[in-house]
């Protein structure tokens, strides 16, 4: 009886919060965007959910000056890229990606003179000083198309190496040269704990792994897909089981 009138009073102060938080939006012309990793309750008051390039170019079609960004630090500079004139606001500074730092200005350059033609590929999980240094821009979802029309000969991909060497195998005429950044998270992902969970799934479930995962795991899983793409596969199979190896908050 107790614990029920404790959740009822956390229930209501959670509702005066997101009145709160409406009225704010409404009187500063705001709009929340979500990155699907942020904890659920933030996803709930969020206008926008999804990938962090996803928000950004929504970001640019909205009426709202505003921008609310809750996600890392990397997620709202490419926010403010692609909408100058808007103001975006990150609620919390130390949000961060150990990734979007595993390369520098300095790493670039001395790939530039190490290597005839070499084109400079940037992963968007990155910070913009990184992006300000190297020729192109990429999503994970548009990486392997881009990185085949480069008139380049050689590839330096940053700062996700294990993104790289899934755009390498599907771009083999491309000579790559590796950059050695990962996803913490990704990268000690084991394969043992995947078969575990796998064996574990109802007969008919399928096993996703992301380009950002190491070798064993993503050769493993059944399909290589993106954040986005679990969610279009997620809704339409709803009569199938996805074990997706990401994040909480992805679901």
């Amino acid at each position: 009886m107790v614990r029920t009138e404790v959740e009822k009073r956390i229930g209501e102060d959670r509702m005066k919060i997101v009145e709160e938080i409406k009225k704010w939006k409404q009187k500063k012309n705001a709009v929340i965007l979500a990155h699907y990793y942020v904890n659920p309750e933030i996803q709930e008051i969020a206008d926008y959910i999804g990938d962090s390039f996803y928000l950004s170019k929504v970001a640019v079609g909205l009426k709202e000056q505003t921008i609310v960004f809750c996600g890392v630090s990397f997620m709202g500079e490419s926010a403010k890229i692609l909408n100058p004139k808007k103001t975006v606001l990150m609620p919390d500074l130390t949000a961060d990606c150990a990734m979007a730092h595993m390369a520098d200005a300095e790493i670039i350059q001395k790939m530039r003179e190490k290597y005839e033609d070499l084109a400079v590929v940037c992963y968007i999980n990155s910070t913009a000083e990184l992006k300000r240094h190297s020729d192109v821009c990429v999503t994970s979802a548009n990486a392997v198309q881009i990185v085949k029309a480069l008139p380049n000969k050689r590839i330096f991909f940053i700062p996700d190496k294990n993104l790289a060497r899934y755009v390498a195998e599907q771009v083999p005429e491309k000579e790559f040269v590796f950059n050695n950044g990962y996803c913490p998270v990704h990268e000690h992902m084991q394969l043992e704990e995947i078969k575990k969970v796998k064996r574990a799934i109802s007969a008919g479930g399928d096993s996703h792994t992301s380009g950002m995962s190491g070798g064993c795991v993503c050769d493993f899983g059944l399909y290589r897909k993106y954040i986005r793409n679990y969610c279009i596969c997620g809704q339409k199979l709803l009569q199938r089981v996805y074990c997706l190896y990401r994040k909480w908050g992805a679901l």
